[in-house]
């Protein structure tokens, strides 16, 4: 069993990932739709 630090480290780590995933994703989408009119 790890930790208490360990593990507050690793959810920490995956929340911040998951939100970063998320935001990268959006921009990546917005510069499509700026980028491509006619695609939407």
């Amino acid at each position: 069993m790890p930790d208490e630090p360990t593990l507050k480290a690793a959810a920490v780590f995956f929340v911040v990932a998951n939100v970063g995933f998320k935001i990268l994703q959006g921009m990546e989408t917005d510069q499509d739709r700026r980028s491509n009119p006619m695609m939407r």
